[in-house]
């Protein structure tokens, strides 16, 4: 009896021992979780207090970038920054997601809500300048087309953009104009003031050229394709780069302010004095003054197309005589009058099938010398072109031809330059070879920048059977490549006596 009691003590020992270690099991499983709970709630708090710091500092610094957002908006109303804009927009219209993302690069924190509103506000603003300035440049653009001008992208320049030409008329301007005005006086009367720079040759009776060179503010009168001088700007003396006035000017008259009486502005125009011009001849190593009023016997000579003539031309054309340099030079001038004239008459869809060629004179080439002394050329050749110094001499922006005529141990020839294929073509109304052009034409397409032509002989070359002829064949040569811009069905056909009598009508005096 008492065994049994024992046991069953010992038997419920065991079964106490056995629900504490259950216990103390649970317990421990119970610890465990709550172990685990708590350590997700602590990394719960640590990310929570990390992202508040987070925010703090992105906060911070977006309060930094709308900071510098504001500088930018205030930037942005200073002409500069308008055109590094539209610069980074296309040719005649500009993305403004671009203005608007500089508003939504940063937020500012909920208490500045206000200034964020006024930046939205300002970004409009900004956005209806710049969108009403593309408007007229693109008004503008269109004006331009439509009344015959070309107009050209200038390239490596960082005061203009456009080029505007028409018939003797080359005018640079940037297309962002902040002075941009418009003036309708009539139907007939289109007229903007904007800043450039104008290269304008004007002729007299005589086709002698005048070369305008002024740049500064303009009023621009599209219809009359009339451009004046009017506030400030340069006035350039001649063809050149000389200064000859610089300050104010009204409706193209250079004016200087004077002392004002009773408050009201006056103004002094100046102008050069007319100097007297003495024809000289050379006879003998004495000088001879021509045209002096002492003098009772006057030579006849006169200047037409910038060149010097006498009765004396007007006999070689009625001979089998040489023409001399004057002649070819003044035909050349006439066929590029005449060439840019045809080009302007026809539409913007003609002009693109047009090839256009310029003659250079003869005198060009004489003044480089033998020895071709490329510094000396250069100078020469840009002093020429004086008027392509904006795109940097290059001549294939508006031409894509350029010919030369040429005079060598008293023998005239011709090389045209086809600076779009890249070739030459040689033209010699007598036999030649390849192998003596070669050193003039190196050093021409240097000039030109033309890398590698292909050089060629013309097919019309050597029909002269004579031994005076050579420049008249030079002549009609010209004549054909003048024509061929206009048409394809152009062919050369020698022709002495049409070409004498277009010289005598170009040379003769035109005041008598």
């Amino acid at each position: 009896m008492v065994e049994k009691f024992l046991q069953s003590q010992q038997f419920y020992q065991k079964m106490f021992e056995v629900q504490v270690i259950k216990k103390s099991k649970e317990q421990k499983k119970q610890q465990f979780q709550l172990i685990e709970i708590n350590q997700d709630t602590l990394n719960t708090f640590q990310q929570q207090q990390t992202n508040k710091i987070q925010k703090k500092k992105i906060s911070k610094k977006q309060y930094e970038i709308t900071t510098s957002n504001e500088q930018q908006f205030a930037q942005l109303e200073t002409l500069e920054f308008q055109k590094e804009i539209i610069k980074s927009g296309n040719q005649q219209n500009i993305n403004v997601r671009n203005i608007r993302s500089l508003s939504t690069n940063g937020v500012k924190p909920e208490q500045n809500n206000a200034q964020s509103i006024n930046i939205k506000q300002k970004t409009k603003k900004i956005e209806f300048r710049l969108i009403h300035q593309i408007t007229k440049n693109n008004q503008l653009f269109e004006a331009f087309i439509q009344h015959g001008f070309d107009v050209i992208d200038v390239l490596n320049n960082n005061e203009y953009e456009k080029l505007l030409i028409f018939t003797n008329i080359l005018f640079y301007y940037n297309k962002n104009q902040q002075s941009f005005e418009k003036e309708f006086s009539s139907k007939e009367q289109y007229q903007n003031k904007m800043r450039g720079k104008l290269y304008h040759t004007t002729y007299d009776d005589n086709q002698n050229p005048k070369f305008i060179i002024q740049e500064g503010e303009f009023l621009i009168d599209i219809y009359k394709k009339s451009f004046l001088l009017d506030g400030q700007g340069i006035e350039y003396q001649g063809k050149s780069s000389q200064l000859k006035n610089q300050g104010e000017f009204k409706r193209g008259v250079y004016v200087q302010r004077i002392p004002q009486y009773q408050n009201k502005p006056q103004y002094k125009s100046y102008s050069v004095e007319p100097r007297r011009i003495k024809i000289l001849e050379i006879v003998d190593g004495q000088t001879i003054i021509i045209n002096n009023k002492n003098q009772n016997e006057k030579k006849n000579i006169w200047c037409k197309y910038n060149q010097q003539f006498s009765e004396r031309d007007l006999m070689i054309l009625d001979q089998q005589m040489w023409v001399n340099s004057s002649m070819i030079d003044c035909y050349a001038s006439y066929l590029n009058q005449i060439s840019q004239e045809v080009y302007f008459q026809q539409n913007q869809v003609q002009r693109q099938q047009i090839n256009r060629i310029y003659f250079a004179p003869s005198s060009l080439i004489t003044n480089f010398g033998h020895n071709y002394n490329i510094q000396q050329a250069t100078e020469i050749f840009q002093q020429h072109f004086l008027e392509l110094q904006e795109i940097r001499f290059s001549i294939q922006t508006i031409y894509s031809k350029i010919g030369f005529p040429i005079n060598q141990r008293k023998h005239w020839y011709f090389l045209l330059f086809d600076l779009k294929q890249k070739n030459v073509e040689i033209f010699n109304s007598l036999s030649s070879t390849l192998k003596s052009h070669q050193p003039l034409i190196k050093f021409l397409s240097d000039l030109l920048m033309l890398e590698n032509p292909q050089i060629s002989i013309s097919n019309n070359s050597g029909q002269q059977n004579d031994g005076y002829s050579c420049g008249y064949h030079v002549c009609q040569f010209m004549k054909t490549c003048q024509e061929a811009q206009f048409s394809n069905n152009i062919n050369y056909q020698y022709n002495e006596n049409q070409i004498k009598n277009i010289l005598r009508d170009l040379i003769k005096d035109g005041n008598k």
